[in-house]
């Protein structure tokens, strides 16, 4: 089933794009997007953005995480089926993504599958810690 690509939907995407190492609350999404956009532009309001980032979760174009040390949510673009091959590292400090290298991915998921008997969902795992620009500060 093909979706259906609205002005407004158009508009989170490149806006989620264009910042798709962070991951933002829907405050700031609206904020940003409302920001950016021409004026000429129709400015999706903060329920549309709402229901678009969840339209976007079930596609699974969009991850859901929560903000350290909040109970907010904040969303981020993945990038498809490249972000499924591979675990992900996310800085508690700044939010950003980083995708791990893929053999090293792999090479971790075997390890714990073999010591473990546990199958573990690349899709789906994040590993939470500091990156090197913020453990440098």
């Amino acid at each position: 089933m093909s979706s259906y690509h609205t002005e407004q939907k158009k508009l989170l995407l490149e806006y989620l794009n264009a910042h798709k190492d962070n991951s933002l609350t829907i405050d700031e999404i609206s904020e940003g997007i409302s920001k950016a956009a021409v004026k000429t532009t129709a400015v999706p309001g903060k329920s549309t953005v709402y229901r678009l980032i969840n339209k976007l979760l079930e596609e699974g174009k969009v991850k859901k995480f929560s903000r350290t040390g909040t109970r907010q949510a904040a969303y981020q673009l993945v990038e498809g089926a490249r972000c499924a091959s591979h675990l992900h590292l996310k800085c508690t400090e700044c939010g950003k993504l980083f995708h791990m290298k893929e053999q090293l991915s792999d090479e971790l998921i075997k390890k714990i599958s073999s010591d473990q008997s546990f199958t573990v969902s690349q899709a789906e795992t994040v590993l939470y810690g500091k990156c090197r620009f913020c453990n440098t500060k």
